[in-house]
């Protein structure tokens, strides 16, 4: 089966889905339902945003936030985003690089590098 996503982007929106399913089946049940995080590449057009959420909508999420890599992994290190300091965030992950500055709670700049 070839993979739902190609650089972070889904290229199978059928497999997605059945994989998304899953993974909510074992995080969810029958009374509650998952809110969902998803770490997304930099410069991810509004169409390929909409896409993904529904997705994640689709497989059972009850909510879905869109987070840009360089933002979760500086708050996942501890760097305090939200000041008016710039922090220059790389995150290299399996098929993209996401580069971003990051202050005041965003992304300042970016570039995302597929590989």
């Amino acid at each position: 089966v070839p993979p739902p996503l190609k650089d972070g982007f889904i290229v199978d929106y059928r497999v997605m889905h059945t994989m998304l399913s899953y993974f909510l089946n074992k995080v969810s049940n029958a009374l509650r339902r998952a809110r969902v995080v998803v770490g997304v590449p930099c410069g991810m057009t509004d169409v390929e945003q909409r896409a993904m959420m529904d997705a994640v909508i689709q497989a059972g999420a009850r909510e879905v936030f869109l987070i840009e890599r360089p933002v979760a992994a500086a708050i996942g290190c501890g760097v305090p985003i939200f000041e008016a300091q710039g922090s220059m965030i790389i995150d290299i992950g399996g098929g993209t690089i996401d580069m971003g500055i990051v202050s005041l709670g965003g992304i300042v700049d970016s570039k995302t590098i597929r590989f």
